[in-house]
C-alpha cells in the first residue's frame, strides 16, 4: 500500500471498510466529500484505540517510522518520534512508551500541520464529538501570547488534551493522548 494512502485507509478501517475491498474505492470517493475535522478525529480516535499496540504495529498502522529518541528519553519514558509525509494532516509524532514494561501508561503527542490551505479542526469540532471538556487550560502570561489554549476531554482509556491556537482562525495545534499514570 503506497504511504499516502494510509491515512485514507486508516479513516476507512474506522468506518468498517477493508483495505483492499470492493467498498475501499467507494471509500476513495466518500473521502473527498468528508468533513475535515470528522477525518482528523477519526485517525485520532483510531491512534487512541490502538496506543498500547506494540511499537512496529503502530508504526505500520500510522505509516510513519518511529525512532527512539535517546535524549528525550529517560528512566520512566522511552520517547519515540517520528514525522509524518507531507500529505497528511499531521505534521509529527512523538509516543511516549514506559520503561517498565508492566506499567500500561503513556502519552502521545500529535503536532498539525500549521499554513495555508490545511485542514482545520475548531474547538465546536471537538466539543461534538467528546462532550463537554472537564477543563479548559489558558496559558500563563509568560507562555506569550502564541501559546494555545488547552481543551482537556475525559475518555474511558484517559484524557485527550486539544490545544487550540490562540488569534486569527482557532484551529487544533496539537493533541496529547494521555493514558493512566
Amino acid at each position: 500500500m503506497r504511504r499516502g494512502r494510509t491515512f485514507c485507509v486508516l479513516v476507512a478501517l474506522m468506518s468498517g471498510v477493508a483495505a483492499g475491498s470492493a467498498g475501499e474505492a467507494a471509500w476513495v470517493e466518500k473521502r473527498a466529500t468528508m468533513a475535515n475535522a470528522e477525518r482528523i478525529l477519526s485517525a485520532i480516535d483510531f491512534l487512541s484505540s490502538h496506543r498500547d499496540d506494540p511499537l512496529e504495529e503502530l508504526a505500520s498502522r500510522i505509516g510513519t517510522r518511529l525512532q527512539r529518541d535517546q535524549a528525550a528519553s529517560n528512566d520512566v519514558f522511552a520517547v519515540y518520534k517520528g514525522v509524518f509525509s507531507a500529505d497528511m494532516p499531521f505534521a509529527r509524532i512523538e509516543l511516549r512508551k514506559p520503561i517498565d514494561v508492566t506499567k500500561r501508561t503513556g502519552f502521545i503527542i500529535l503536532d498539525l500541520r500549521k499554513g495555508k490551505n490545511v485542514e482545520c479542526v475548531v474547538v465546536r469540532d471537538a466539543i461534538t464529538r467528546y462532550g463537554q471538556p472537564v477543563n479548559v487550560e489558558v496559558p500563563k502570561p509568560e507562555q506569550g501570547d502564541d501559546a494555545p489554549i488547552s481543551w482537556i476531554f475525559h475518555r474511558p482509556w484517559g484524557e485527550l488534551w486539544m490545544a487550540f491556537a490562540r488569534g486569527g482562525e482557532p484551529c487544533l495545534a496539537s493533541v496529547s493522548i494521555r493514558w493512566p499514570q
